[in-house]
């Protein structure tokens, strides 16, 4: 097992934790890395973007089972995601699990936008001015989405159930042999033939 701690000061401030553990014993291999972090960011304009993060591997193998996963997990201020996907194998069924959220909140459309009266270099021509503009109002959107906080859920999973009765099939492998015992007396008797020709040219050319 394996540990790493990283502690960040300045425009950047937080810490991001990793974790690596691996174990092998007999019959059994297992690995697994954890990493996440929680980070504050300041940006111009005295803006302040607060990031959480987890990004996990795992790893399991033996004989009886084998199972595989990949989770994460991000969030920058009000916006976050997440997804998941794992795979597995055993002695009764294989399964896949593929699942992703995620929230986003959509306020900032509601604020109204001002643009004042622009002069158009070169051509002469002034623009028009915008008062109180608001995308979520004036777009369709408020129709479209009906609220300011979105978030979304999407999980699919599949499994396959085995058969665990057992069948036995005769395969007819005295055909086989005697399919094979022919070709083989048939390619002997060509390759003592080509020998003995080989032999009586190498002779006769000696002499």
């Amino acid at each position: 097992t394996g540990t790493h701690n990283l502690k960040l000061n300045g425009h950047a401030s937080g810490t991001i934790k990793n974790n690596v553990a691996f174990l092998l014993q007999p019959f059994e291999i297992r690995v697994s890395t954890e990493n996440e972090g929680s980070v504050k960011v300041s940006f111009p304009l005295t803006l302040v973007g607060k990031i959480d993060f987890r990004n996990n591997y795992g790893l399991m193998l033996s004989p009886s089972s084998q199972q595989v996963s990949w989770a994460v997990d991000g969030r920058f201020n009000h916006y976050r995601y997440a997804f998941n996907i794992s795979a597995g194998n055993n002695i009764d069924s294989i399964e896949a699990l593929v699942s992703m959220s995620g929230d986003a909140n959509l306020d900032f459309l509601n604020i109204a936008v001002s643009i004042p009266e622009i002069s158009v270099p070169y051509f002469n021509v002034r623009t028009s001015p915008v008062v109180g503009y608001s995308l979520w109002e004036e777009t369709g959107l408020k129709n479209f989405l009906k609220t300011t906080k979105q978030s979304f859920d999407l999980s699919l999973k599949t499994q396959y159930r085995k058969n665990k009765d057992m069948h036995s099939f005769e395969i007819p492998l005295d055909g086989v042999h005697r399919a094979l015992h022919h070709y083989t007396v048939v390619f002997n008797k060509h390759f003592e033939r080509g020998r003995d020709d080989a032999l009586a040219f190498l002779t006769d050319s000696y002499n």
